[in-house]
C-alpha cells in the first residue's frame, strides 16, 4: 500500500517565513487553546488526518494566525480554539484600573474587545471582581491571548 501524507509524521522544528496568505492552498486551522498554543514539544493531529511532530525551540509561542506548517497542497494554521473566559465590562475609569490593576498584579494577559476585556477563567478573580460590583460573566469563547505563564517584564 502506497505511503500518504495521513501515514508520514511531519517534524516542525522550525516555523516557516510565509504569511498564509496563498490562494492555491487549501487551508486546515489547528485550534488550540492558549496552554496548547505554548506546548511546542507534542503531537498535534490535524483535522485532515495530517501528524504534526512539534520540535519547536523551548520558548517558542504559538500565535494565532501563524503558518504551523506547508505542504504542496495544504497550509497548516494555528487558531484560538473555545474556552473558558472571564468576560469583564466596566462601566467607566475607575472599573477599567481596578480590572487592570487586579488582573495584571496575577500577570494575566487581556483581550480587548469594544467595551470588554477578556481574560481566561479564574473563578478567584471573578469573585473578587464581582465583590467590587464591576459587572462580569462566564463565557466559552475563543481566546487570543497567551496563557498564564507567557508575559515578560
Amino acid at each position: 500500500m502506497p505511503n500518504t501524507d495521513q501515514d508520514t509524521i511531519f517534524r516542525i522544528s522550525n516555523l516557516p517565513s510565509s504569511t498564509g496568505e496563498s490562494s492555491n492552498l487549501k487551508i486546515v486551522e489547528l485550534y488550540m487553546t492558549s496552554h496548547e498554543r505554548q506546548r511546542v514539544r507534542r503531537r498535534v493531529v490535524a483535522p485532515d488526518g495530517i501528524n504534526l511532530a512539534l520540535e519547536l525551540p523551548t520558548g517558542t509561542m504559538l500565535q494565532v494566525g501563524q503558518v504551523l506548517h506547508k505542504t504542496q497542497n495544504c497550509i497548516y494554521i494555528v487558531q484560538a480554539a473555545t474556552e473558558e473566559v472571564l468576560v469583564m465590562e466596566p462601566r467607566n475609569r475607575k472599573d477599567a484600573a481596578r480590572i487592570g490593576y487586579l488582573v495584571g498584579n496575577l500577570h494575566r494577559d487581556i483581550v480587548i474587545e469594544e467595551e470588554k476585556i477578556l481574560t481566561l477563567w479564574d473563578n478567584a478573580l471573578a469573585q473578587r471582581l464581582a465583590r467590587e460590583e464591576i459587572p462580569v460573566r462566564q463565557e466559552q469563547r475563543a481566546f487570543t491571548g497567551n496563557a498564564p505563564g507567557e508575559h515578560s517584564h
